[in-house]
């Protein structure tokens, strides 16, 4: 592989006038120069798009692009259309990365001959450095087709992220993000693995994921939550590995906990729950990468799913109150 290959690096933005400054510093500071940014505005209604401007001025790297709002996946897509790199990573705009963080993805890929490579990302809130993502592995891991499909929906290791990953081009040739719907991330990252060979995971945290109250993840519970359903639903027909639908159990189990602290419920999506786990159960045990605790509330929901919710309330109200106090 050409070290001074082409890279795209695709940066969806919308309202996000307090955070892309950072962002953007982060992304015409890497170490790898060899670079073609391309910022998609997706209809931003601040000051997103003068920022995006100052930074074109300064950098003939970064191409700007503008259309009318259709969320983070067309703003994606728009940009895969207009990239001409080798390579392409995507940053989501309230987001920022380590300097070396394309050099080093790229001499993964090389010395891997892998087709992804992937890096660890803490989680942060404002500016500060959050915690690190937790992973059983550590150093340089490389995962085969199978491997990956394995573990992408479970909290270690690759995991279904657009972010903190870069991949050869070729991969996105017929391929393009799900358009109008949420964790669209899960489906095309699956997709992604069927059409790798190898794909590389190093445990050294590169990527800053910024939570923030008005992200995707971090609002409450509404109807377009169900998205994730359908991404799971997806995944469950095209796949029967048993570990696969392990992910699925621990992503229904996400689900299920978002509705609790949104004050709802709905008994179809926990019977869906409840068949998954039947099938996967007698493996949960013996599984490492989901953890002791998850392994206990997935167990716990599928047996005792009334305390279950008692239970998962009161944690909930007793971790707002701790919030309160720290935070007076």
């Amino acid at each position: 592989m050409e070290t001074k290959c082409l890279v795209t690096i695709i940066v969806p933005v919308y309202n996000v006038e307090d955070f892309i400054d950072q962002c953007l510093q982060s992304i015409v500071g890497q170490s790898y120069r060899n670079l073609e940014i391309i910022l998609v505005d997706d209809g931003s209604t601040d000051d997103s798009i003068k920022i995006c401007r100052r930074y074109a001025k300064m950098d003939s790297r970064i191409k700007i692009i503008e259309q009318i709002h259709g969320g983070p996946s067309k703003a994606r897509n728009t940009g895969i259309q207009a990239a001409n790199g080798a390579f392409y990573t995507f940053i989501d705009s309230d987001d920022w990365v380590e300097p070396c963080m394309i050099e080093n993805l790229l001499k993964l890929l090389e010395r891997y001959g892998a087709d992804v490579a992937c890096c660890n990302f803490d989680k942060c809130e404002g500016n500060l450095r959050g915690k690190v993502h937790k992973v059983t592995m550590h150093g340089e891991i490389v995962y085969t087709q199978k491997q990956a499909k394995e573990c992408f929906m479970l909290e270690n290791g690759f995991m279904c992220y657009a972010w903190n990953k870069i991949y050869k081009a070729n991969i996105f040739e017929n391929l393009r993000f799900p358009e109008g719907m949420l964790y669209e991330d899960i489906t095309t990252t699956y997709k992604v693995i069927e059409m790798s060979n190898k794909i590389v995971f190093c445990d050294d945290c590169y990527y800053h994921y910024r939570i923030r109250e008005s992200s995707i993840t971090s609002t409450g519970f509404n109807e377009t939550h169900y998205d994730m359903i359908k991404a799971i639903r997806h995944i469950k027909l095209w796949d029967s590995n048993i570990y696969v639908w392990l992910g699925c159990a621990l992503y229904y189990l996400y689900f299920l906990d978002d509705m609790i602290i949104g004050g709802t419920w709905d008994w179809t999506i926990y019977h869906e729950f409840q068949a998954v786990v039947k099938v996967v159960k007698s493996k949960i045990r013996i599984f490492p990468s989901i953890g002791g605790m998850r392994s206990i509330q997935i167990l716990g929901c599928y047996y005792m799913v009334h305390v279950y919710r008692l239970i998962y309330i009161i944690l909930q109200k007793l971790r707002r109150s701790y919030a309160k106090i720290i935070a007076s």
